[in-house]
């Protein structure tokens, strides 16, 4: 299935990295040919996720990476599916390990209702096209406890009790990169859409969410071209989200 190697072509490992997408932005203003490497570090100083929340990793535990790319056949109108490819993978790789891994929207990661893996994606157009695009990734592996007010972290060692070799997790993650970036690559869009819909937290079933201040129990239908979410409601009620317009209050496992 994945014949491509170019995603983890090299890695660059640090021991401490104020954040991956930070060290690649650096690397980028003096070496724009830097591209598709994989940048790994065992602790960040300042991890982020979506809207510049932080990022909780205990040091040396977790798989903290980010990688560049310059996916100029994508159009801006469809920058939503280098999320998805990028969702798919970790679903992908994460299944090797744990059973139940969903994708909840936009691009979390989580195994049954708990948070496993987060993405931050950064893009830059060039015209009317996506000139640059840089991937960062956490990834809860080994991690034991957690700390933070988020509320559902989980790890993959907390649910196997088995230890996960990070460097053996992040080149899978190159390989499965490969693999559905080629299939944006080659503008397989249906393909992507529908297994990207297939993993979706609540897909097609009931679950109750809130928007604004009004709950409602809604079927999540999955996304249109530019990544909005499509809740319909009982009555028929089709709600078009951007992100941060919705709180999920109950989860199918």
């Amino acid at each position: 299935m994945y014949q491509r190697l170019l995603f983890a072509n090299k890695l660059h490992r640090f021991n401490k990295l104020s954040s991956t997408n930070d060290w690649v932005k650096e690397k980028l203003d003096k070496d724009n040919s830097f591209d598709k490497q994989f940048v790994i570090t065992n602790f960040q100083t300042v991890g982020r996720g979506q809207r510049n929340n932080f990022w909780e990793s205990e040091k040396g535990k977790n798989l903290l990476l980010s990688t560049v790319c310059y996916p100029a056949f994508l159009s801006a109108d469809k920058q939503f599916y280098l999320s998805m490819a990028v969702s798919l993978s970790l679903s992908d790789v994460l299944t090797d390990y744990v059973e139940n891994v969903k994708i909840k929207w936009p691009n979390d990661i989580y195994i049954a209702n708990k948070k496993v893996a987060g993405i931050l994606i950064e893009n830059t157009l060039k015209g009317y096209r996506i000139g640059q695009c840089i991937i960062g990734v956490g990834v809860n592996l080994n991690q034991d406890q957690f700390y933070s007010p988020a509320p559902n972290p989980t790890s993959v060692k907390q649910i196997t009790g088995e230890p996960i070799n990070i460097e053996q997790f992040a080149i899978k993650l190159g390989i499965a990169l490969d693999y559905w970036y080629g299939v944006i690559e080659n503008c397989l869009f249906d393909k992507i859409e529908k297994a990207y819909t297939a993993h979706m937290v609540n897909y097609l079933q009931p679950a109750t969410y809130k928007i604004g201040e009004r709950k409602f129990v809604g079927l999540i239908k999955g996304v249109n071209k530019i990544g909005q979410l499509l809740i319909e409601e009982e009555n028929g009620k089709v709600h078009v989200c951007n992100f941060k317009e919705v709180v999920y209050l109950s989860f199918n496992s």
